[in-house]
């Protein structure tokens, strides 16, 4: 009996300190950086027909395994209102890719559809894409103040819904705005407004738009423009984050706390407001991307456990897009435009009770970095599996191109303008782990 016992206390002692070790070999695992994969799944030839894939300024939303892009302008002219949809090869194979095109049908009883645009915001809610304001092929807003577009998947027509005007903007919509949904409201900040009346100008608005019940919210505080072209804008657990700055010095990560905002009074300081401010390192030293950028794409993935990250990659260096805003690509007489091909992480605050907050907690504790609010370089899996951390994707530099999530790890993107300023067509599915 004595054998048998000493036996089970070794045993468990054992057990003991193997989960021990398995714990703190897990707590001592970094979390960056991550490893992508690019897959191209489709192209389009360059035409000049209205209605052709190769274009920028435009979205791509995902529902259901397909991807539905609509909107932008080819390197000509503005596109026409057709929906364009892909249905995206499966994840074990990721290439080619099913395409029809869709006429912009209405719903019976409304008889209206939103005429072609760039620059507007398309986010998916539940099976119904949600299109918000743009420009027309004059360059001007178009003149529908807070009108929002839905169209539905499954029935493949579009309907609309009209808010309350805007106090300012004389019945103009923005374009180039950024806009994410949180908790049953379309969320949208900043964006251009640019009429015949007077000179385009950056949107200081921060606003929500009811969508189960039917209302609109403006924040009453005092809110910078946002400066980068397109506002980017995503929304991951209670917050919401921007990427804001004018140059290398003052560009961070803005984390807004939605009904906070909404409550603060135009005197509300600091945290108080709502907003918290994230500086992205400028020392070269310290990893991060350098610099605001216009046309990039700021996109949230989650690696599991509730670990997410804030994916920033492509675009270009900024102050050319909005000066060239009228033109039918941006920055297209810029000869000293700086096109990025590299991608970076940073990693955000874990979703509360998760495994990975309690690892974040115990790595706090143990005086070990979380990793929380910390940038790095996204490395480049080849297909031979060979790593490079140069920052040279297969797509090649691009901006303004349009970028969705696919699920927790992937992303498709579509389209955008090269590095000779013209626009491409052609459709990547990235894979992160």
């Amino acid at each position: 009996m004595e054998v048998a016992a000493g036996a089970v206390a070794f045993e468990a002692a054992t057990t003991t300190l193997e989960g021990g070790a398995i714990a703190g070999y897990a707590i001592a695992q970094k979390t960056m950086p991550l490893r992508a994969t690019f897959t191209q799944i489709a192209t389009s030839p360059q035409t000049p027909d209205r209605s052709s894939l190769c274009r920028l300024g435009h979205t791509v939303s995902v529902v259901d395994g397909k991807a539905y892009i609509f909107g932008g302008t080819t390197t000509g002219a503005i596109c026409t209102n057709e929906m364009h949809i892909l249905t995206l090869p499966p994840k074990s194979s990721e290439t080619g890719a099913q395409y029809k095109c869709i006429p912009a049908l209405s719903v019976e009883h409304q008889k209206e559809v939103p005429p072609s645009r760039c620059y507007h915001s398309a986010t998916v809610y539940g099976e119904v894409i949600l299109v918000y304001g743009g420009r027309d092929d004059d360059g001007q807003s178009l003149k529908e103040g807070s009108k929002l577009w839905k169209f539905s998947t499954k029935s493949l027509q579009w309907s609309c819904l009209q808010y309350a005007e805007d106090e300012e903007g004389d019945g103009y919509a923005v374009y180039g705005h950024g806009a994410t949904i949180q908790d049953d409201q379309l969320v949208i900040y900043g964006g251009v407004r640019n009429t015949p009346s007077e000179d385009q100008y950056r949107s200081p608005t921060l606003m929500t738009l009811g969508l189960k019940v039917f209302t609109k919210r403006v924040a009453k505080l005092a809110i910078e423009p946002a400066t980068c072209f397109p506002a980017n804008l995503v929304a991951v657990d209670d917050a919401v984050y921007t990427i804001n700055g004018d140059d290398e010095l003052s560009t961070n990560v803005r984390q807004i706390n939605l009904e906070a905002a909404m409550a603060s009074s135009p005197a509300a300081l600091g945290e108080e407001r709502g907003f918290r401010e994230i500086p992205i390192p400028s020392n070269p030293l310290t990893p991060g991307p350098k610099g605001p950028r216009d046309g990039a794409a700021l996109v949230p993935i989650s690696t599991g456990h509730g670990r997410h990250y804030l994916i920033y990659m492509f675009g270009m260096a900024p102050a050319q897009a909005v000066l060239h805003a009228n033109s039918a690509t941006p920055a297209k007489n810029s000869q000293t435009s700086s096109f990025c091909s590299d991608a970076w992480t940073l990693q955000i605050p874990s979703s509360d009770m998760s495994l990975s907050s309690a690892k974040d907690k115990a790595r706090d504790a143990l005086g070990m970095d979380s990793g929380r609010w910390s940038w790095s370089e996204v490395e480049i899996k080849t297909n031979t599996g060979e790593t490079e951390h140069e920052g040279k994707v297969h797509p090649g530099p691009r901006a303004f191109a349009a970028y969705a999530a696919i699920d927790d790890r992937r992303i498709l993107v579509w389209g955008g303008q090269d590095a000779t300023h013209d626009a491409v067509g052609d459709g990547w599915i990235i894979r992160f782990e």
